[in-house]
């Protein structure tokens, strides 16, 4: 995988992880539907239905494995996930020039060798 397409899944990551700043207030303790980190949790789920078993019954490792992860999203401080989300957006970024200063100086190349080529 090259740099930038890493630093458009960091991007996306970013975005997920990034808890909101505003939850309406319920009375409903069992909804997750306010959780600050709902978009995450919203994303394990996706992934624990994408493994579950053909067969209906015992969840499959990796479900269980995805359970555990959203039981460690509720248990941590959403100031954690800002601090997670700003960091990868960060890195995003980094990658992001790192990989069109790589590409522009194979361009700069690819010129001077054709130009060496032609003129001898």
């Amino acid at each position: 995988m090259g740099a930038e397409s890493l630093s458009v899944l960091l991007h996306d990551l970013s975005i997920i992880a990034r808890p909101r700043l505003v939850v309406a207030a319920s009375s409903d303790k069992s909804s997750l539907s306010n959780h600050p980190s709902v978009t995450l949790l919203a994303a394990l789920s996706d992934l624990s239905c994408l493994f579950a078993p053909r067969s209906i019954g015992v969840p499959s490792h990796v479900q269980m494995k995805l359970r555990f992860y959203a039981a460690q999203v509720l248990s941590t401080p959403q100031l954690v996930f800002g601090t997670l989300s700003n960091e990868l957006q960060d890195y995003a970024r980094a990658l992001k020039a790192e990989a069109g200063s790589v590409t522009s100086n194979y361009g700069l190349q690819g010129k001077k060798l054709a130009k060496a080529i032609i003129e001898p």
